[in-house]
């Protein structure tokens, strides 16, 4: 398992500068980036967002057709079964901004999915994530850098989810596990965020229900949630949920609406997304 170098005749670009950003006034934009499942999806549209702004990337992802034509720094790498490469890459470059991307799901009852399959998902969307997110933070503080971690969570964390139940749960964790983090560490110039898209129109749905999902207006494109993610990090937002419905379901229905009468309406909804064979 080896990093593999940007393609011959790809230079390197100088980090962009902006009036206001994240970090500190008059200071440069994160200048090295680290994205996981950065070859699809929102990783594929955030990854294009920060080359275009001069930032360095090393993308990772499990796909080595689009990491050879990523034009920057990839590791090809399943998170589920070593990580030591990517931990010693991040011991060793400190990126200052990382984002943990890679994750996936399965739709269905829980008793339905076999369980080796569910707790695969709980090492990438969880233990992957834990372990990537302080070994960043240990690094930065070991170098007195400052530094962004950029969880991707869902708006499934916040409330039950049946028919979504464990993938909802391991999202949780990533809300919560980030807004405790952030709390500690913002004093020493470290965030810790978490992003909540709704649904977005990527392989994920395929992915998870095993069936064809049905392309649907309900669902942003990643090109949006790309976009939402950098805003997220210029403002450094410690939570940002940016789909209507589960931004209603949060700061209204958990409030007002008896869980079972959000659950139900979860299933509902998933149900209606999905055009099963």
């Amino acid at each position: 398992m080896s990093i593999s170098a940007p393609p011959k005749g790809v230079n390197n670009l100088k980090s962009a500068r902006i009036e206001e950003n994240a970090y500190a006034e008059e200071e440069a934009l994160p200048k090295k980036a680290l994205i996981t499942g950065a070859t699809s999806g929102i990783g594929l549209a955030f990854l294009k967002l920060l080359v275009s702004k001069g930032i360095q990337v090393l993308a990772t992802g499990r796909n080595q057709e689009v990491l050879d034509s990523l034009g920057c720094k990839t590791l090809n790498l399943d998170l589920e079964k070593d990580r030591t490469a990517l931990i010693n890459w991040i011991r060793d470059e400190a990126p200052d901004l990382v984002v943990n991307n890679a994750g996936f799901g399965f739709y269905g009852k829980a008793i339905d999915i076999p369980i080796k399959d569910q707790l695969a998902m709980v090492e990438v969307n969880n233990k992957a994530l834990l372990e990537i997110t302080l070994e960043a933070v240990h690094t930065w503080l070991r170098k007195g850098k400052r530094g962004v971690v950029l969880n991707v969570a869902s708006g499934a964390a916040f409330q039950p989810f049946p028919t979504f139940a464990v993938y909802a749960a391991t999202k949780a964790f990533v809300v919560n596990l980030s807004e405790g983090l952030d709390q500690e560490l913002s004093s020493r110039g470290i965030r810790v965020l978490a992003s909540c898209p709704g649904m977005v129109k990527t392989n994920f749905q395929k992915r998870a229900s095993g069936n064809t999902s049905e392309r649907s207006s309900r669902f942003m494109t990643p090109e949006y949630a790309a976009e939402r993610l950098w805003e997220q990090v210029l403002k450094e937002k410690r939570v940002d949920i940016f789909d209507w419905r589960y931004l209603f379901l949060v700061r209204f229905g958990q409030f007002f609406l008896p869980n079972r009468w959000i659950g139900a309406f979860l299933k509902r909804f998933i149900g209606m997304t999905q055009k099963h064979r």
